[in-house]
């Protein structure tokens, strides 16, 4: 309460130590404490807080937050220009940072700018041979890097070991300058002088204070490529290898401390160099077919990385049994209805320092950093990335099929190109010595906005002129899979990117049979998870239907679903045959509030009104599981003139479904339009209701694709249940049930018309 010199400095000296460590949420706690007390003591540009915000800047690179690193190097350039002018030295070293953090985060004009301006007041005040002059020369070798001028680039590096001082050789920063000019020499062909820089650069980065663990992985990938390029297979797996165990080393730690956000940024970074690991694969798949495991095994450790960590940290902390944990819980799902209350636009009493946006996102990643800690004790962060794909293999039948799909960015050599790739990597139990990888082709072919516009109008129309785009897609997207699935029957598939948005089962063949014809296809976020232990799950359902959504007064407002009464009645009787227990939550009851009051049935069927709402960002986000929503009683009054109680609206966000108590249920079942859409993040699957309903604890979610139509939806449902409750599996269950459905609509209205019965997909495991 009564600051003093002396604790601001410790307080910044533990920062700066365990940051060292790499212990970045303590350190992150000690150097925002520091700041906050210098800030205090003296005032918010003091140079002090200065020091404070550069260390963080460091703390955001290193994790990932490029962001982050921007914005707190941005403030640290505003403090010293305060302080001192724009023309200081001091000043202009702080730009050099900024530029630094700026080309982390893609912005090489925003760099460039920076670098023109402090560049030369730089040279000016420092001699040629001292470490300011190291950092200025290898900032313009990352920005002609970048640029493509490579030979630049690399004489650039060059003149930037030359310019660290005997006395002072400050080995974190020359392996980081040893590092980039490996890159640059590896795109020139001095393949020899780069590994030689990567050999260096690994001592020197390791031996250095801050063993910067992620530059210490990319050193092994460049190694990897420029082996590759070399045809020293043998050496380029062993390096990848080595890089995979760091990045599942740092993973584990860093997943201990961040929130899910700051989990997000840091797996990006993995993402992105990953790339290598997959180009290298699909240019070596024929001269070495043993390297398929590789990729496979890359897939199985960063798939649903975020997903598993989250499902992880939830799970142990629900079964913890510590009152603690159910507060924190408790006040991370009131901060996400009140989060989610905004975009319903709820007229709502939000005390501070819950007032914004922003101040509840901090409130919940708080909240978050301390569930991780407090439950760490529980969860299993030593699991994550502990499977093989021969381990997966093994778990499949004679008749199984595991397919891991992925995009990535491509890398010729070491040459980051524009183009993002698809592959497949498969496996099978009969004849799978290694994987099979497989080629897709360059996202710009596959991802094409003509075909995917026929197939939807194929889809909703089903005329012949769009049957062709049907087909042409099936054409790109599934027949390069066709002969290595062979005589598979189930396949189990983990989609990537534009995958996600499509009903496999619904694909047309040439032939005019469909390809849930062929096969019973089940999706996964990653074919790990057929390792996961099942469960026998009590015999209860719980529906949920027919809400009284209240008076039409508005274009907003959601008109009555008659069909959903007759849906709860026909699937409640289908489970009181088989002598479950059931429980039907209809008209008024069916609320919000009583969705939050149930706990894992295990069967959870939700027939209601669904939207999704495409985020404008190209990047998905936590905050893009506010898009997509479900409607229960009360919502037309919320919709109209909002509500003070953000926890039963009548209106479920995807961020308020991850708090929802399924843990121990076996499917949830969203009867309602657009339930499956979200937007894609690569790797990570579909940010919307799936994968809420995941997180919550459901073991499989059931999920449209596009609109519904009232009807042959109910009719659909008890179908399915009925296979179900007759002891088929859950995909063999909704497979035919589609195909009888289809024969129904095409008796009814004298043609197929998928959309009324093949836009569900069962997502799980």
């Amino acid at each position: 309460t009564n600051p003093d010199s002396v604790t601001a400095y410790l307080h910044y000296e533990l920062g700066a130590f365990t940051l060292e460590l790499a212990n970045y949420s303590n350190a992150e706690e000690e150097l925002l404490e520091a700041k906050a007390l210098y800030a205090k003591l003296y005032s918010e540009h003091h140079e002090s807080v200065a020091s404070a915000l550069s260390r963080l800047a460091v703390l955001y690179s290193e994790q990932g937050r490029y962001a982050d690193a921007v914005a707190a190097a941005s403030e640290q350039l505003n403090d010293y220009k305060l302080s001192f002018g724009n023309e200081d030295r001091f000043t202009a070293l702080a730009g050099i940072a900024v530029s630094e953090y700026k080309l982390q985060a893609k912005d090489i004009i925003g760099a460039q700018q920076l670098s023109t301006m402090y560049l030369p007041i730089i040279a000016k005040a420092y001699p040629k041979q001292s470490i300011e002059a190291a950092r200025s020369k290898k900032l313009q070798g990352l920005i002609t890097f970048l640029k493509h001028d490579f030979k630049q680039s690399e004489n650039f590096f060059s003149e930037a070991m030359n310019s660290l001082p005997p006395e002072r050789p400050v080995p974190s920063l020359r392996g980081a300058i040893e590092l980039e000019r490996a890159r640059s020499r590896s795109i020139l062909a001095k393949d020899n002088e780069a590994l030689a820089d990567i050999k260096s650069a690994i001592i020197d980065i390791t031996t250095s204070r801050n063993a910067q663990t992620l530059l210490i992985a990319k050193c092994y990938l460049i190694a990897g490529s420029i082996c590759e390029m070399n045809d020293k297979m043998d050496s380029s797996q062993k390096n990848y290898e080595r890089a995979l165990d760091i990045y599942k080393a740092a993973t584990k730690e860093n997943f201990r401390y961040s929130s899910e956000r700051e989990r997000l940024s840091f797996i990006r970074d993995i993402k992105l160099n990953s790339g290598r690991v997959f180009s290298t694969v699909l240019r070596s798949k024929l001269v070495d077919p043993a390297i398929a495991s590789l990729g496979y095994n890359w897939l199985l450790f960063q798939k649903g990385l975020l997903l598993s960590s989250i499902q992880a940290i939830r799970s142990s902390s629900r079964n913890a049994r510590d009152t603690s944990i159910v507060r924190v819980l408790d006040r991370i799902a009131e901060l996400r209805s009140r989060r989610s209350a905004f975009v319903t636009k709820d007229k709502l009493l939000l005390q501070k320092p819950y007032y914004n946006f922003d101040s509840i996102d901090k409130a919940i990643s708080t909240l978050e950093k301390q569930l991780v800690k407090k439950s760490a004790s529980y969860t299993r962060f030593s699991a994550l990335g502990s499977a093989n794909w021969s381990i997966v293999r093994n778990k499949l039948s004679n008749d199984d099929c595991a397919i891991e799909l992925s995009t990535f960015p491509y890398y010729d050599g070491e040459r980051l190109t524009d183009s993002n790739y698809y592959a497949a990597f498969l496996i099978k139990k009969i004849d799978s010595l290694y994987p099979k990888a497989i080629s897709l082709g360059a996202s710009a072919g596959l991802e094409d906005p003509a075909v995917i516009h026929s197939y939807n109008r194929y889809i909703r129309d089903c005329d012949n002129e769009h049957k062709k785009a049907a087909k042409q897609l099936t054409k790109l997207l599934w027949s390069p899979l066709t002969e290595p699935i062979g005589s598979a029957k189930t396949v189990y598939v983990s989609p990537d990117g534009i995958y996600s948005r499509f009903s496999l089962a619904s694909f047309l063949l040439e032939d005019n049979t469909l390809l849930m014809d062929k096969y019973s296809i089940t999706t996964l976020a990653n074919t790990a998870d057929l390792l996961r232990d099942t469960f026998s799950y009590s015999p209860t359902i719980a529906i949920v239907a027919g809400a009284d959504f209240g008076k039409i007064v508005s274009k907003k407002s959601l008109p009555a679903l008659p069909g959903t009464l007759t849906e709860a009645t026909e699937i409640a009787s289908v489970f009181t045959k088989t002598n479950w227990q059931a429980t039907s939550l209809t008209s008024k009851a069916a609320s919000e509030q009583a969705i939050r009051a149930l706990h894992h049935p295990s069967i959870l069927h939700i027939a209601t009104h669904g939207k999704f709402k495409p985020s404008d960002s190209e990047t998905a986000d936590i905050d893009d599981l506010l898009q997509s929503s479900l409607y229960f009683s009360g919502a037309n009054t919320t919709l109209a003139s909002g509500s003070r109680n953000p926890e039963n609206d009548g209106v479920l966000s995807g961020l308020e479904a991850m708090d929802l108590d399924l843990e121990g249920t076996s499917l949830v079942t969203l009867s309602a339009c657009e339930s499956g859409l979200g937007t894609i993040e690569p790797g990570e699957g579909v940010f919307g209701f799936p994968r809420a309903f995941r997180i919550a604890g459901a073991s499989n979610v059931l999920m449209s694709l596009w609109p519904i139509p009232d009807k042959e939806t109910a009719e659909l449902m008890e179908l399915f249940y009925k296979n179900l409750s007759e002891g088929k599996p859950k995909a063999e269950a909704l497979r035919d049930a589609q195909r009888s459905m289809r024969q129904i609509i095409k008796k009814r209205y004298n043609e197929d018309r998928p959309q009324y019965w093949a836009g569900f997909v069962l997502y799980g495991f």
